[in-house]
C-alpha cells in the first residue's frame, strides 16, 4: 500500500517484478554454468578456485553494472528499472563468455590435434580428417600450398596447381591434385598436365605423380596407367618399398629427393612410359610423415 502511494505521490518510483527479477537469476545461472565448463576456472581444476573466480565474477559485475543502475535508476526510486538493467547486463555478460568460450575452443582444438598426433593418440588419416572437419577450407589451402612448395623445390616450373578432390575411408584419406608445367628445353619444348595423388595412411603417406605431354593420346594412356598403379597402391598402402605399384618399364629408376619440411631424403621411383608418359612413387614412414606434418602447423 505505501508503494502505491509512493508511486502516485512519485511516478517515477517503481518496484521490481516477479519476471524482472527472474531475469536477474537467468543472467546470474548463465554466468555459473559458462564458468562450470571452463578449463581453468571451472570446478574441474578445483571447488575452491571455482567460487573464487565465480564471487570474483559476480564483484566485477556488480561494480560493472549495479553502480551505473543505481546512479541513473536507483537514486531516483526506479527499483523497476535497476532490476531489468542488471538482468540485461548479466545476459551480455553470459553472452560474452559463451562467445569466449567458443573463440577459445576453436583456436585450440588444432593444437590439441597436432598433440593428440605427436603422442600417438590419433593416427595420421584420422588426425587429418578430424583437422578437415574442424576448417576444411584452412585443410585444402594448407594440402595445396605444401605440395607447391614441394614441386618448386624439385625445380618446376608449376602453375594451376589446384585440388580436384579429397575422397578417404577408415583407412586412408586421399587427395588428387592437378598442375601443369610449361613448355621448356627440358620437356621438349612442349607442355606437360600433371596429377599428383596423395595417400594418409597410419603407415605414412605415399604419393603417385604423373605426368603427360599435350598430346591427346599421352594423357590417355596415363589414365589407365595411373589407375592400375592406384588400384596397386591401396593393395600395397603400407609397405616400406617402392615395388609392386607402378606398371613394369625397361627405363624405371630409384632416384634421391628431398621433400619440404621432412628432414630425412626420401626415394622415389621413376618409371617413364611413351614419350611425354611418366610415372613415380614416393613413400614417407609414419615418423617423417608426422615431423612434416607437425612442420607446416607451426610455420616452422
Amino acid at each position: 500500500m505505501n508503494d502505491i502511494v509512493d508511486s502516485r505521490r512519485n511516478p517515477s518510483r517503481t518496484a521490481p517484478r516477479p519476471a524482472d527479477i527472474r531475469l536477474v537469476i537467468a543472467g546470474a545461472v548463465g554466468i555459473t554454468l559458462v564458468l562450470l565448463a571452463h578449463p581453468v576456472l571451472g570446478p574441474r581444476t578445483g571447488v575452491a578456485v571455482f567460487v573464487v573466480a565465480l564471487l570474483t565474477i559476480f564483484g566485477l559485475l556488480a561494480i560493472v553494472l549495479a553502480v551505473p543502475a543505481y546512479a541513473l535508476r536507483g537514486r531516483r526510486g526506479d527499483w523497476r528499472g535497476f532490476t531489468i538493467w542488471c538482468g540485461k547486463g548479466l545476459l551480455v555478460a553470459t553472452s560474452l563468455l559463451i562467445v569466449g568460450q567458443f573463440s577459445r575452443v576453436r583456436h585450440e582444438q588444432p593444437s590439441g590435434l597436432v598433440r593428440s598426433l605427436q603422442e600417438g593418440r590419433l593416427t595420421i588419416p584420422a588426425f587429418l580428417r578430424a583437422e578437415r572437419a574442424t576448417a576444411p577450407a584452412t585443410f585444402d589451402r594448407r594440402l595445396v600450398d605444401a605440395q607447391g612448395r614441394a614441386l618448386r623445390e624439385l625445380a618446376l616450373d608449376v602453375s594451376g596447381l589446384a585440388l580436384s578432390g579429397i575422397t578417404e575411408n577408415d583407412r586412408w584419406i586421399r587427395a588428387h591434385m592437378t598442375y601443369r608445367i610449361a613448355p621448356s628445353a627440358e620437356n621438349g619444348d612442349v607442355g606437360l598436365n600433371g596429377h599428383l595423388i596423395l595417400y594418409y595412411h597410419p603407415a605414412g603417406m605415399a604419393a603417385l605423380g604423373a605426368v603427360c605431354s599435350d598430346e591427346r593420346t599421352s594423357c590417355a594412356r596415363l589414365e589407365g596407367l595411373l589407375a592400375n598403379s592406384e588400384q596397386s597402391l591401396r593393395l600395397r598402402l603400407g609397405a616400406a618399398d617402392l615395388d609392386g605399384v607402378l606398371p613394369e618399364s625397361e627405363q624405371c629408376s630409384v632416384e634421391a629427393v628431398q621433400l619440404p619440411d621432412i628432414d630425412q631424403g626420401q626415394t622415389v621411383r621413376v618409371c617413364p612410359y611413351d614419350p611425354g608418359v611418366q610415372l613415380t612413387l614416393t613413400r614417407v614412414d609414419a615418423t617423417a610423415t608426422i615431423a612434416g606434418l607437425v612442420a607446416e602447423r607451426i610455420g616452422r
